[in-house]
């Protein structure tokens, strides 16, 4: 015992491996089809798409876990309406860093960045399904979650709330498949534009217990009105969005 003693502080504490950060694929799209008969217009349709790769690194902390992500790179397209957008929804969020304190798996707080910007924004959600593998889950457990966003910007501002109702069950190789609905509500404002929109959709998610989720994938829609101008303009979204861990 003392010679081992000995020997271990001569030689010094065993090194203690360094974790290699994981990293995941983000593609946030949403599709807007705006009714613009009120302004003796045709109806338009913009699909807006945010891809994103981050790098994530989970490490030990007091009372829970702490999720460390950065932003790699990112991009924003809307196709022929892209050189038509405010130069801040285009910008490049890379150098983003999001800090999430995880509790019993759970964000104890709303998701946002530092620096904010328009697409580190977008892709919360795709980091929500990232994060959501992290709970403790149970075979055919079933529970009831609320996450809230907010984003304020100089160029307009955003916030929602989202009931996630989800169910685990077994997947393949160990890993555990949890799928939900949701439904929740948007609020934006921008300038003179303002809306408030009820969305519902599904969410699935698998990966093994306790860990990083693997592949997420949420759909959703919702209709509103949108105030522009002093006219009320009917409009559709459907949103979706996908995480998937890649080497």
């Amino acid at each position: 015992m003392l010679t081992l003693l000995s020997l271990h502080l001569i030689a010094g504490p065993t090194p203690v491996p360094v974790r290699a950060p994981m990293h995941f694929t983000i593609v946030a799209k949403t599709s807007t089809q705006l009714d613009l008969s009120a302004m003796g217009a045709p109806a338009q349709d913009i699909v807006m798409t945010v891809s994103g790769f981050v790098s994530v690194m989970i490490t030990d902390t007091v009372g829970g876990k702490l999720a460390s992500i950065v932003v790699d790179s990112s991009r924003f397209d809307a196709g022929m309406f892209t050189t038509q957008m405010p130069p801040a929804m285009t910008a490049s969020s890379q150098g983003t860093v999001f800090h999430v304190y995880l509790v019993n798996g759970k964000a104890n707080a709303p998701i946002s960045a530092t620096p904010v910007s328009v697409q580190s924004a977008q892709l919360v959600p795709g980091i929500e399904l990232m994060l959501a593998g992290m709970r403790p889950t149970r075979l055919a457990e079933s529970w009831v979650d609320t996450t809230k966003s907010d984003t304020a910007l100089a160029e307009g501002s955003a916030a929602s709330t989202r009931i996630t109702t989800w169910t685990a069950t077994a997947g393949n190789d160990g890993r555990m498949q949890t799928d939900g609905t949701w439904a929740g509500t948007t609020t934006v404002g921008a300038g003179p534009m303002k809306l408030e929109m009820q969305m519902t959709g599904v969410v699935h998610v698998t990966g093994m217990p306790g860990a990083l989720s693997e592949t997420g994938r949420s759909t959703g829609n919702g209709q509103a009105n949108m105030n522009m101008g002093g006219n009320s303009i009917p409009m559709k979204v459907t949103t979706e969005v996908s995480a998937s861990a890649t080497p």
